[in-house]
């Protein structure tokens, strides 16, 4: 016989929960109806108004073969489209699983530590529900964090367990706001540090497809920091027509390294180098430059670096200046 977990009202009786404060005495845990964006987030089993115990949620994984009782932090579809947001399966008792807690009436699993202890005291569960808080938090309504749970072999599907209500006021001062920022900014931090030596030898290992320098001499006086190296990404120029269909330009695709003199640091940066349609089939001797876009004319257009998100047109990118002679 399946217990029954009710997952939206709040009877005095009910067995399963959320609550913010933690008591040793489980069965005294009370719910929590809206958590603050700092709280602590428990889940509690609490069957101490029945017959049943611990031990009799408990199921076995047929994909792992573990016993345990099986809560899991559920986002939707479209949830799973921000960063870190990924459905995940836990089991909350303690392993080996022992008789005391088999036998108990109540049971209480932290899901998330305070915001305060964000960084020293994850859980399994953690990262995936402050990154849907996070992800959700400029609608200005408290977010829900949803959550589900299985019984196998009395239930082989996901039952709702219900939603922690979030309230997410204060962010930018709160404890859990500045563990993400923190987070989010050593993350930027290592991975331009990592992407420093990727598209320093992914600019040396090009090579340039137009031999031209006529138009190398015309870019370097274009730019007024020093230029330490150019590459042509085609061969000849492409033509760029407007929604009429009519030539406005030709241009060819252009990477090229310069040094900042200010700071001596040196960056790759691309663009499309042309020159303007004059009509006829004649076109302007001045040159000029363009940021580059997708053929929708809508979004800027990326190179395929591997080990990279995509170098996006007109953004810096540091290399090592040593490698290319600065």
């Amino acid at each position: 016989m399946l217990l029954a977990f009710v997952g939206v009202s709040r009877p005095q009786n009910r067995t399963l929960y959320f609550s913010n404060q933690y008591r040793s005495d489980v069965t005294t845990m009370p719910q929590t109806d809206s958590f603050t964006v700092d709280d602590p987030i428990y889940v509690v089993l609490n069957l101490s108004n029945g017959k049943n115990t611990i031990g009799d949620l408990v199921s076995t994984d047929p994909s792992t073969g573990k016993k345990n009782f099986w809560l899991c932090f559920s986002p939707g579809a479209a949830e799973q489209n921000f960063k870190g947001v990924t459905p995940k399966c836990v089991g909350i008792l303690p392993e080996p699983l022992s008789g005391d807690v088999l036998n108990a009436k109540a049971f209480a699993y932290k899901i998330l530590p305070p915001g305060s202890d964000l960084a020293r005291n994850k859980t399994d569960l953690s990262e995936g529900v402050v990154n849907l808080i996070s992800a959700y938090r400029n609608d200005g309504r408290p977010v829900e964090v949803p959550f589900t749970y299985y019984i196998y072999g009395k239930a082989d599907r996901p039952l709702k367990a219900g939603e922690v209500v979030v309230s997410c006021q204060n962010w930018d001062q709160s404890a859990t706001g500045k563990y993400l920022k923190d987070a989010e900014s050593k993350a930027d931090n290592d991975e331009l540090a990592g992407r420093k030596s990727i598209i320093t030898n992914w600019v040396k290992g090009l090579t340039s497809k137009r031999n031209d320098p006529a138009l190398e001499k015309a870019i370097r006086a274009s730019i007024q920091s020093p230029v330490l190296r150019i590459v042509f990404l085609t061969p000849g120029y492409d033509i760029i027509r407007n929604d009429l269909g009519i030539v406005v330009r030709k241009v060819i695709k252009t990477v090229y390294v310069y040094k900042w003199v200010k700071t001596g640091k040196c960056y790759a940066y691309w663009q499309s180098y042309g020159y303007e349609s004059l009509g006829g089939g004649a076109f302007n001797t001045d040159l000029g430059s363009w940021r580059t876009y997708t053929d929708d004319g809508w979004h800027v257009a990326e190179l395929n670096v591997p080990g990279t998100y995509g170098f996006p047109s007109g953004e810096g990118w540091e290399v090592d200046c040593s490698t290319f002679g600065g």
